[in-house]
């Protein structure tokens, strides 16, 4: 009869086990010690993993875990959420449920745990989380930048009309520019966007800057360097927070200031500098970096495979990014 239970809760579809009031685990299912990475040992007590947190990673003792509380208290626990840790490193968010074992005089005798792995629910809440994060900050930077462009518009103007029509052409530039920040979702291979680096720093900052051919306000210096695919879209977004920061607090937000973007390669890596001149005095540091800043050297790391570097200077704010070039096409 034994051998025909455990053959039961082995077929379950969740992690089991079973421990008795001293919280010694007389029973468990192959799902359970999957995810604990281990069988447990016979002098484990209330849980069968190597170690335990709570979701935040603060450490938990087992004789503090949820199986611990249900046998001293003897209330249940419903959908609490731990974190195990596995004996390679790995480490699992798992939902709880504990139910009391009662004898006839209503004593608590054992109590049975079900718990399943959530950890890809919890990815993708914080990917959630991230990009709702990242949408409101797009959101509120266009905003600030459409009136931004109507100001920059109405400066050199001399009329109504000549204001809307230079508003109107900034505003579309802009909005091609945001078109190349979002992934060419659905595009076959035929289709799929490139430019070369100059082309796109042009069509990024053309939004930012007035008309002025005696003294650009953007230089571009290096060597032709295509992107495409993921490394397009990353370019892009990085450029668009630069661009949009110059243009509410740096360079780009004076009538004399101006940008000067150049790059280099080397075997196998891109070296660019977006160096800002004439534009309000520079101050900043990391205590106060802001979302956008967050999210510029988490696309340079994970998706560029560089580095992102931010210096305030007296002149100005330089930037110093590396990208692997494999990462680029």
């Amino acid at each position: 009869m034994l051998g025909a239970s455990q053959r039961f809760i082995d077929l379950l579809p969740v992690a089991i086990y079973v421990c008795d009031r001293d919280g010694f685990i007389v029973r468990h299912n192959r799902s359970a010690a999957e995810l604990w990475g281990r069988e447990p040992a016979p002098q484990d007590r209330f849980c069968g993993s190597l170690a335990l947190r709570a979701p935040d990673g603060t450490p938990i003792a087992h004789a503090c875990c949820p199986m611990a509380d249900a046998l001293r208290t003897g209330q249940a626990v419903s959908d609490a959420e731990v974190v195990i840790e596995r004996p390679d490193g790995e480490t699992l968010f798992v939902l709880v449920n504990i139910e009391p074992i009662r004898d006839d005089s209503g004593a608590v005798v054992g109590a049975v745990n079900c718990f399943r792995d959530i950890s890809e629910r919890r990815r993708m809440h914080e990917r959630q989380e991230l990009l709702l994060r990242e949408m409101d900050h797009r959101v509120k930077n266009l905003f600030a930048l459409a009136s931004g462009i109507v100001g920059l518009s109405a400066r050199g103007a001399t009329t109504p009309q000549e204001t809307a029509e230079t508003a109107r052409r900034r505003l579309e530039a802009l909005a091609r520019a945001h078109t190349l920040t979002l992934p060419a979702a659905g595009l076959g291979r035929e289709e799929a966007r490139s430019a070369t680096l100059a082309a796109l720093i042009d069509t990024i900052v053309l939004p930012f800057v007035d008309a002025r051919p005696e003294e650009p306000r953007i230089v571009v210096d290096g060597p032709e360097i295509t992107l495409g695919g993921g490394g397009l879209t990353s370019f892009a977004l990085l450029l668009h927070e630069f661009a949009t920061n110059a243009a509410k607090y740096g360079a780009l937000s004076s009538s004399r200031g101006r940008v000067i973007v150049s790059w280099r390669t080397d075997a196998d890596t891109l070296h660019l500098v977006w160096r800002e001149e004439g534009g309000p005095a520079a101050s900043g540091g990391t205590a106060d970096e802001g979302f956008g800043s967050v999210l510029a050297r988490s696309t340079v790391r994970s998706q560029l495979g560089g580095s992102l570097a931010r210096a305030w200077r007296p002149d100005g704010l330089v930037v110093t990014l590396t990208a692997r070039l494999d990462r680029l096409a």
